[in-house]
């Protein structure tokens, strides 16, 4: 069986809302998260800065609807992460630019750039945070941490941000 593309740990937020972190290179749905995902009700997606994963943009915010609509009223999505964002490249600038304009104030204003010690991380067995955590894409993660606590602390009872149209 093919390992799920959710690698995150689901984490535990206050009255019992649980957020997954999605990740993937390109936005995929595995059937592993159509399974997990009727039991939360955040989810935060990851989307590299490159062409294909513009391709998987409509795919998450319907997968989120069908899903909230069938299994989990709760369901929305909490944010949109940007990671292995290049801004010397104009092909990252304009995925960063098409992103935030289709999902608008859902995306994390910080991003994570593509890093040599995140890919290194992974094969010394080691999360970046510890692997070398003065590093660009380990401060970036810690400033995502932040930011997605500050936005979670600023929520209130609200109904699910859509995103732009």
């Amino acid at each position: 069986m093919i390992a799920p593309p959710v690698l995150d740990v689901a984490l535990p937020l206050p009255d019992g809302v649980v957020a997954l972190p999605l990740s993937g290179a390109v936005p995929a749905v595995h059937p592993w998260v159509q399974r997990v995902i009727p039991k939360i009700a955040l989810a935060n997606a990851a989307i590299v800065a490159e062409f294909l994963a513009l391709e998987g943009i409509g795919a998450i915010h319907n997968t989120v609807e069908r899903v909230r609509k069938s299994l989990n009223l709760r369901l929305h999505i909490a944010g949109v992460i940007l990671t292995m964002v290049d801004r010397r490249m104009t092909l990252s600038q304009q995925v960063e630019a098409d992103v935030r304009n289709h999902f608008g104030e859902l995306v994390f204003g910080t991003t994570i750039p593509r890093n040599v010690r995140i890919a290194e991380a992974p094969s010394h067995g080691l999360p970046v945070l510890i692997y070398d955590n003065a590093c660009a894409g380990a401060q970036a993660y810690i400033l995502l941490a932040s930011e997605f606590i500050r936005r979670r602390r600023n929520a209130t009872v609200e109904a699910p941000h859509e995103p732009a149209s």
